[in-house]
């Protein structure tokens, strides 16, 4: 008999919510919290990040193949939460670069948790982060927000859900009902 894991990634703005859940979820169903890129090559991400934008939107979806690779292995033996996949770095950069980037055709999870919260929400928790929040900055996140509204459109294992005002508990608590 063949028991298949599954793989379920959090995706979501800055301050949405998605670390915290993603890793309550994995704890709660006994899964592998992996974080996105992959510790593999994530020190490197300091050259990407000053890097000019094509080379630092290439570093991340590498970053994505290895990870995919990975979660692959992984899930042989496990069910994976991934904090962040190639979803952010599509929605990031489309907007950055002003086109359309696309997705990569690596392995698709079974389920997508896309996180939400509102304005003030996302500023609070920013802020708690001790995050300089430039003025630009929440413009910036609103067009990334959109963005990923506008590629989880054309999916049908994405489970939407604001995070607003809510407890990480009781978020947790109703996805678990869902996937």
């Amino acid at each position: 008999m063949v028991v298949k894991h599954r793989f379920i990634v959090f995706e979501g703005i800055d301050g949405s919510g998605k670390t915290s859940l993603a890793k309550e979820f994995a704890k709660r169903i006994h899964g592998f919290y992996y974080h996105s890129p992959s510790s593999f090559i994530s020190p490197l991400r300091y050259l990407a990040d000053v890097s000019p934008l094509r080379i630092k939107y290439h570093y991340y979806r590498l970053s994505h193949r290895i990870a995919a690779l990975e979660i692959r292995h992984l899930l042989r033996k496990t069910d994976v939460v991934c904090d962040r996949y190639m979803y952010t770095t599509v929605a990031y950069h489309d907007v950055l670069l002003k086109k359309e980037l696309g997705l990569q055709r690596i392995l698709v999870p079974d389920k997508i948790v896309f996180v939400s919260a509102g304005w003030k929400e996302i500023k609070r928790r920013l802020s708690k982060r001790g995050a300089k929040i430039r003025l630009e900055y929440i413009p910036y996140l609103r067009k990334v927000q959109k963005r990923y509204g506008l590629i989880f459109s054309k999916m049908d294992n994405v489970i939407r859900f604001d995070t607003t005002g809510k407890r990480v508990s009781d978020v947790v608590e109703s996805l678990l009902k869902k996937i």
